[in-house]
């Protein structure tokens, strides 16, 4: 069977990780007459060695049997690693198979809890215990009167610690600039012309 140049552009199109619309928005054509054809010509319209984030959700639960986030938390995962999918279509983002195994692997690395810095078990993500948890939120489920207090005590804390207060503040900033964020003064204290605002005015 001999196959037109034509369909074999919408074949290498399509294997470069588009979607069967964006695929059809070049050719000016819909994505039933894209499908027909590549099926028709190649036995498959779907996009041969990638996997799509959803299914790499499966395949790492199911294959590789480790604890797998859901998708949008395993794309903050993908993005801190610096593992970056081949191919990002309007509803899905797809992924080698080799980077299949590295998302897998950097799953089975052990992580440390952000509150008491012991090992987070296979089953949890960020905390190693409901109490790590619940300490880690304290603040938020407190009451006014107990955040009041606590904001009494950091402003007095920074102004007996100005050096250490302006380091952290610098840490601050430097993660939250990562982000496309800019740290909320009220959280981290402000430095202005070399002097730390205690939030008073």
């Amino acid at each position: 069977m001999v196959i037109s140049n034509r369909v074999k552009r919408m074949w290498r199109v399509r294997q470069e990780g588009n979607t069967l619309q964006q695929v059809a928005n070049e050719f000016l054509c819909t994505r039933e007459c894209i499908r027909k054809n590549l099926k028709k010509n190649y036995g498959t319209a779907a996009i041969l060695g990638l996997v799509s984030l959803s299914r790499a959700v499966d395949i790492i639960r199911k294959e590789h049997k480790v604890s797998c986030p859901e998708e949008p938390i395993l794309l903050l995962l993908c993005e801190q690693k610096g593992i970056t999918p081949i191919s990002v279509g309007k509803r899905q983002h797809w992924f080698s198979p080799s980077q299949i195994e590295m998302i897998a692997a950097a799953l089975m690395a052990k992580r440390s809890c952000k509150v008491c810095g012991g090992v987070v078990p296979p089953d949890r993500w960020s905390y190693c215990s409901d109490r790590c948890y619940r300490e880690s939120t304290r603040y938020k489920n407190a009451s006014p009167e107990a955040k009041a207090m606590h904001n009494e005590a950091s402003k007095r804390w920074r102004l007996a610690h100005p050096e250490r207060a302006r380091e952290i503040h610098r840490k601050a900033e430097s993660k939250y600039r990562g982000k496309g964020r800019k740290a909320h003064p009220d959280n981290i204290g402000t430095i202005k012309t070399g002097t730390l605002l205690t939030g008073d005015t």
